[in-house]
Protein backbone atom coordinates (compact mmCIF):
# COMPACT_ATOMS: atom_id res chain seq x y z
CA UNK A 1 0.00 0.00 0.00
CA UNK A 2 0.94 3.52 -0.56
CA UNK A 3 0.44 6.65 1.47
CA UNK A 4 -1.44 9.01 -0.94
CA UNK A 5 0.14 12.38 -1.79
CA UNK A 6 0.04 14.61 -4.91
CA UNK A 7 3.28 13.35 -5.85
CA UNK A 8 2.38 9.60 -5.65
CA UNK A 9 -0.83 10.16 -7.48
CA UNK A 10 0.48 12.20 -10.22
CA UNK A 11 1.66 9.07 -12.12
CA UNK A 12 -2.30 8.03 -11.91
CA UNK A 13 -4.00 8.23 -15.49
CA UNK A 14 -7.00 9.60 -14.60
CA UNK A 15 -10.59 9.26 -16.23
CA UNK A 16 -12.64 11.60 -15.00
CA UNK A 17 -15.70 10.96 -17.81
CA UNK A 18 -16.36 7.27 -15.97
CA UNK A 19 -19.21 7.24 -12.84
CA UNK A 20 -18.26 6.39 -9.46
CA UNK A 21 -18.21 2.90 -8.49
CA UNK A 22 -18.83 3.81 -4.92
CA UNK A 23 -20.57 6.17 -2.70
CA UNK A 24 -19.11 8.19 0.53
CA UNK A 25 -22.43 8.02 3.36
CA UNK A 26 -20.01 9.87 5.49
CA UNK A 27 -17.09 12.12 5.72
CA UNK A 28 -15.82 9.74 8.45
CA UNK A 29 -15.60 6.91 5.92
CA UNK A 30 -12.53 9.07 4.47
CA UNK A 31 -10.47 7.52 7.56
CA UNK A 32 -8.45 4.78 6.65
CA UNK A 33 -9.84 4.52 3.55
CA UNK A 34 -8.17 3.14 0.34
CA UNK A 35 -8.69 2.44 -3.19
CA UNK A 36 -6.87 0.60 -5.33
CA UNK A 37 -5.96 2.06 -9.60
CA UNK A 38 -3.60 1.04 -12.25
CA UNK A 39 -0.50 3.03 -12.20
CA UNK A 40 1.64 1.69 -15.04
CA UNK A 41 -0.31 -1.21 -15.88
CA UNK A 42 0.11 -2.40 -11.93
CA UNK A 43 -2.63 -2.48 -9.86
CA UNK A 44 -1.37 0.19 -6.92
CA UNK A 45 -3.50 0.39 -3.38
CA UNK A 46 -3.61 4.30 -2.06
CA UNK A 47 -4.07 4.95 1.41
CA UNK A 48 -6.21 7.84 2.80
CA UNK A 49 -4.64 10.60 4.30
CA UNK A 50 -7.47 10.80 6.75
CA UNK A 51 -5.67 8.48 9.63
CA UNK A 52 -7.56 7.43 12.46
CA UNK A 53 -4.58 8.28 14.19
CA UNK A 54 -5.57 10.43 17.47
CA UNK A 55 -2.92 13.72 16.95
CA UNK A 56 -3.61 13.61 13.61
CA UNK A 57 -7.23 13.18 13.64
CA UNK A 58 -6.99 16.03 16.65
CA UNK A 59 -6.29 18.50 13.86
CA UNK A 60 -7.44 17.67 10.73
CA UNK A 61 -11.02 16.48 11.84
CA UNK A 62 -12.26 20.33 12.66
CA UNK A 63 -11.52 21.29 9.09
CA UNK A 64 -12.66 18.08 7.55
CA UNK A 65 -15.87 18.65 9.49
CA UNK A 66 -16.27 22.11 8.57
CA UNK A 67 -15.65 22.00 5.28
CA UNK A 68 -16.85 18.80 4.03
CA UNK A 69 -20.10 17.16 3.82
CA UNK A 70 -21.38 13.77 2.04
CA UNK A 71 -25.27 15.16 1.82
CA UNK A 72 -26.63 17.34 -0.56
CA UNK A 73 -29.36 19.02 1.13
CA UNK A 74 -28.55 23.15 2.61
CA UNK A 75 -30.80 21.65 5.39
CA UNK A 76 -30.29 18.70 8.02
CA UNK A 77 -32.80 17.64 9.91
CA UNK A 78 -32.88 17.56 13.48
CA UNK A 79 -30.16 15.63 15.28
CA UNK A 80 -29.38 15.20 18.56
CA UNK A 81 -26.48 17.43 19.72
CA UNK A 82 -23.95 15.65 21.63
CA UNK A 83 -22.63 19.39 23.79
CA UNK A 84 -26.54 19.64 25.34
CA UNK A 85 -28.67 16.57 25.09
CA UNK A 86 -29.77 15.01 28.37
CA UNK A 87 -28.42 11.44 29.80
CA UNK A 88 -31.71 9.59 28.63
CA UNK A 89 -31.27 11.05 25.08
CA UNK A 90 -27.59 10.08 24.31
CA UNK A 91 -28.24 6.61 25.96
CA UNK A 92 -30.46 5.84 23.31
CA UNK A 93 -27.48 5.95 20.67
CA UNK A 94 -26.70 2.81 19.04
CA UNK A 95 -23.29 1.43 20.47
CA UNK A 96 -23.61 3.68 23.75
CA UNK A 97 -22.54 2.10 26.76
CA UNK A 98 -23.12 3.59 30.93
CA UNK A 99 -19.77 3.85 30.83
CA UNK A 100 -19.17 5.72 27.59
CA UNK A 101 -21.88 8.02 28.52
CA UNK A 102 -20.26 8.70 31.99
CA UNK A 103 -16.83 9.57 30.65
CA UNK A 104 -18.75 11.87 27.31
CA UNK A 105 -20.88 13.90 30.17
CA UNK A 106 -17.69 14.21 32.40
CA UNK A 107 -15.76 15.36 29.54
CA UNK A 108 -18.35 17.83 28.35
CA UNK A 109 -18.46 19.50 31.78
CA UNK A 110 -14.90 20.69 31.73
CA UNK A 111 -15.10 23.86 30.00
CA UNK A 112 -13.27 22.89 27.19
CA UNK A 113 -12.98 25.46 24.26
CA UNK A 114 -10.92 22.84 21.83
CA UNK A 115 -12.23 23.77 18.25
CA UNK A 116 -13.13 19.72 18.01
CA UNK A 117 -15.46 20.32 20.90
CA UNK A 118 -17.37 22.51 18.01
CA UNK A 119 -18.54 18.82 16.39
CA UNK A 120 -20.00 15.62 16.99
CA UNK A 121 -16.46 14.18 16.48
CA UNK A 122 -14.47 15.01 19.96
CA UNK A 123 -15.53 12.03 21.40
CA UNK A 124 -13.84 9.77 18.85
CA UNK A 125 -11.03 12.35 18.97
CA UNK A 126 -10.65 12.40 22.73
CA UNK A 127 -10.60 8.79 22.80
CA UNK A 128 -14.10 8.41 24.80
CA UNK A 129 -15.53 5.98 21.16
CA UNK A 130 -13.64 4.33 18.61
CA UNK A 131 -13.96 4.95 14.71
CA UNK A 132 -16.81 2.48 14.31
CA UNK A 133 -18.96 3.22 17.39
CA UNK A 134 -18.56 7.04 15.44
CA UNK A 135 -19.70 6.10 12.25
CA UNK A 136 -22.42 4.12 13.78
CA UNK A 137 -23.79 7.25 15.92
CA UNK A 138 -22.34 10.07 13.52
CA UNK A 139 -25.97 10.36 11.14
CA UNK A 140 -28.05 11.49 14.63
CA UNK A 141 -25.67 13.53 15.95
CA UNK A 142 -24.57 17.08 15.69
CA UNK A 143 -22.26 19.45 17.69
CA UNK A 144 -24.41 22.44 17.42
CA UNK A 145 -27.13 23.76 15.33
CA UNK A 146 -29.55 26.92 14.09
CA UNK A 147 -32.47 25.91 16.51
CA UNK A 148 -33.15 27.67 19.61
CA UNK A 149 -35.47 27.35 22.31
CA UNK A 150 -36.54 30.51 24.39
CA UNK A 151 -38.70 31.79 27.11
CA UNK A 152 -39.70 35.15 27.80
CA UNK A 153 -41.07 36.24 31.12
CA UNK A 154 -42.32 39.83 31.82
CA UNK A 155 -43.49 39.47 36.02
CA UNK A 156 -43.73 42.41 38.96
CA UNK A 157 -40.80 42.55 41.46
CA UNK A 158 -42.67 42.39 44.39
CA UNK A 159 -45.92 40.73 42.95
CA UNK A 160 -47.34 37.21 42.42
CA UNK A 161 -48.27 38.31 38.70
CA UNK A 162 -46.23 37.21 35.42
CA UNK A 163 -46.71 36.55 31.80
CA UNK A 164 -44.56 33.65 30.62
CA UNK A 165 -43.83 32.38 26.57
CA UNK A 166 -42.10 30.03 24.90
CA UNK A 167 -41.06 29.81 21.50
CA UNK A 168 -38.99 27.83 19.28
CA UNK A 169 -37.29 29.30 16.48
CA UNK A 170 -35.48 28.19 13.17
CA UNK A 171 -32.85 29.84 11.93
CA UNK A 172 -31.59 27.47 9.32
CA UNK A 173 -32.49 29.38 6.56
CA UNK A 174 -31.83 33.24 5.77
CA UNK A 175 -34.80 34.49 7.62
CA UNK A 176 -35.48 32.58 10.89
CA UNK A 177 -39.13 31.38 11.29
CA UNK A 178 -40.97 31.33 14.67
CA UNK A 179 -41.92 26.98 14.21
CA UNK A 180 -43.28 27.02 18.07
CA UNK A 181 -45.01 29.26 20.16
CA UNK A 182 -47.22 28.59 23.43
CA UNK A 183 -48.43 30.25 26.68
CA UNK A 184 -47.04 29.24 29.86
CA UNK A 185 -48.44 31.56 32.60
CA UNK A 186 -50.45 28.37 34.16
CA UNK A 187 -47.04 27.47 35.33
CA UNK A 188 -45.99 30.81 37.04
CA UNK A 189 -42.71 32.37 36.62
CA UNK A 190 -40.45 29.21 36.50
CA UNK A 191 -37.82 30.92 37.53
CA UNK A 192 -36.04 32.53 40.87
CA UNK A 193 -36.35 36.18 40.61
CA UNK A 194 -32.58 36.53 41.19
CA UNK A 195 -32.09 34.95 38.01
CA UNK A 196 -34.29 36.80 36.24
CA UNK A 197 -33.03 39.79 37.63
CA UNK A 198 -33.94 42.35 40.44
CA UNK A 199 -33.24 46.63 40.31
CA UNK A 200 -32.05 47.80 43.14
CA UNK A 201 -34.77 48.95 45.50
CA UNK A 202 -36.65 45.52 45.12
CA UNK A 203 -33.40 44.22 46.53
CA UNK A 204 -33.05 46.86 49.56
CA UNK A 205 -30.39 48.63 47.91
CA UNK A 206 -30.96 52.50 47.86
CA UNK A 207 -29.52 55.45 45.81
CA UNK A 208 -26.82 57.23 47.34
CA UNK A 209 -28.12 60.87 48.36
CA UNK A 210 -28.08 63.36 45.55
CA UNK A 211 -25.31 65.44 46.35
Amino acid sequence: MVPWTAAATSQVAWDLTQPAQGQVGQILELIDASFTVDVNGEQTTFLSPFSSDPVAMAIYLPALMDKLTSVESPILPGRININEAPREILAGLPGMTTEILDEILQARSDGSESENRKFETWPLVEGYISLEQMRSMGALLTGGGDVYRAQVVGYFEEGASAARLEAVIDAADATPVVISYRRLDHLGRGFPAATLGLRGAAMGLTAPPPP
